[in-house]
């Protein structure tokens, strides 16, 4: 227990001296100025749409965030090249439930709207939206969900936590590292009691936001953009680069910044972060790799145990369709095997002592389980000589032509040490029984993957 609150100290002070300039107290406060009554809209080059789902275990860390948000707008003249607006869902000790609407305005963030909505409706996200483009219209969209999150499945039970409770401090290495003991599903199914949960959750409607839902409300935010895609999606969320996820948003999103591991409650550095268009130009490529070299400068400093990647989705859709083979031939090879080795293959590949996998165990890096496919294929035996040396055959070619489109989507990603074999995007491959939400996910639906998974467990 001591050691528990030892690095829950080290975690707030920490996000505490992050920054020297962002000194300010962070309290329970709802102190935004009142948007003028003449403000008038004005179209710029990038608009920054934040979502905050705030009603929940995570509202301290959201003041923070606002106000390193404030510090930039104030020290800075970066809002002459970009809008940005804030959807705040809070709820306070003492207070009432809210929902604020913030506009960045001559160097502070001014309250444009204040009442009660649900971030747990899908309908909420496409009227943050809506609303953003009436108060702060812009070319390029960027769009970042703020909460929790679970990553490609959507937990049946169990409640949403800090992610910060599955650090501890190791005092060889003097830094934060994940407790990988319990798997994050486990952890969250088995030891937390609520309602069901999952990304964008409302602790006052007990609502939250499926991926499908998700990839539902982005759809409808394309059709008011007349068919135009948002420009990125970044998620300040825990466990979310993961290619099911990626399947859900594809059609709608053409970039994506994520995590595969959980991330710290104290998330992104936006003043630096959002810095970079007080000096340059909206390329979103460019702004990418620079907020995940911020993000590798901030927690190299305090955990071995952090990714962060920028894929471009729209690069994806070969590699489905090769995964989609892939599934297929081992498929082929399970239906086939001699002596069950190519579930030995597999399991041998996958374990997470073999291939990186996250705080969800389940969750394995993609590259680094192709990687092992590779250097494992003379485990593969199957009654049919031909048809073994036929099938390893495909699979060398299909998983180098693989790596290589892995390769060309990925924008640019950072990794600590403890992770240092990840490639930026997970994929899921349980080790015992498939989660009960899997099935439902357009990926399960549209590769052959799940039904690759279910003969690999039962066979």
């Amino acid at each position: 227990m001591k050691q528990f609150i030892f690095s829950m100290y080290l975690i707030f002070f920490f996000s505490c001296i992050l920054d020297a300039q962002l000194s300010s107290k962070i309290a329970y406060n709802n102190n935004f100025s009142p948007l003028p009554q003449n403000y008038i809209p004005q179209e710029k080059p990038v608009t920054i749409i934040i979502y905050m789902a705030a009603d929940n275990d995570l509202r301290s860390f959201v003041y923070r965030n606002l106000e390193e948000i404030k510090y930039l707008l104030r020290a800075t003249s970066a809002t002459e090249n970009f809008n940005i607006f804030i959807h705040l869902d809070v709820h306070n000790p003492g207070q009432k439930k809210m929902t604020l609407h913030l506009v960045a305005y001559q160097k502070e963030l001014c309250l444009a709207w204040q009442g009660e909505m649900d971030s747990g409706k899908e309908d909420t996200l496409v009227y943050t939206y809506s609303e953003a483009m009436r108060y702060c219209p812009g070319n390029k969209i960027i769009m970042g969900l703020w909460n929790h999150g679970t990553g490609d499945l959507n937990p049946t039970s169990g409640k949403i936590f800090n992610p910060s409770n599955l650090y501890e401090f190791d005092p060889l290495q003097q830094k934060i590292v994940l407790n990988r003991t319990i798997g994050f599903l486990d952890y969250l199914e088995n030891f937390c009691m609520s309602e069901e949960r999952g990304i964008c959750f409302d602790d006052s409607t007990r609502n939250y936001l499926t991926n499908q839902k998700v990839g539902t409300a982005l759809e409808k935010i394309c059709f008011l953009r007349k068919g135009k895609k948002i420009d990125l999606l970044f998620c300040d969320a825990c466990l979310m680069s993961g290619i099911g996820f990626m399947r859900e948003i594809k059609p709608w999103v053409n970039y994506l910044i994520a995590s595969e591991e959980v991330i710290l409650a104290t998330g992104f550095r936006y003043e630096q972060v959002l810095n970079f268009f007080n000096q340059s130009q909206p390329n979103i490529p460019a702004f990418i790799q620079h907020t995940i070299q911020v993000f590798e400068n901030t927690y190299q400093k305090l955990t071995p145990d952090y990714t962060l990647s920028g894929v471009n989705l729209q690069k994806l859709d070969v590699f489905y369709e090769s995964l989609d083979q892939l599934a297929q031939l081992l498929i082929l090879g399970l239906k086939n095997q001699k002596n069950g080795s190519v579930k030995d293959f597999i399991r041998h590949s996958s374990w997470r002592s073999n291939c990186t996998s996250f705080d969800e165990p389940s969750y394995k890096d993609i590259k680094h389980l192709l990687i092992n496919f590779s250097k494992n294929l003379p485990m593969i035996q199957l009654a049919n000589l031909e048809l073994e040396n036929n099938l390893k055959n495909q699979l060398r070619l299909l998983i180098t032509a693989m790596l290589a489109q892995l390769q060309n989507s990925i924008v640019g990603h950072c990794a600590g040490k403890n992770l240092a074999h990840s490639g930026g995007i997970s994929i899921y491959l349980p080790e015992s029984r498939i989660h009960s939400s899997f099935q439902h996910t357009t990926f399960a639906k549209t590769n052959s993957w799940y039904t690759m998974i279910t003969l690999y467990l039962a066979s």
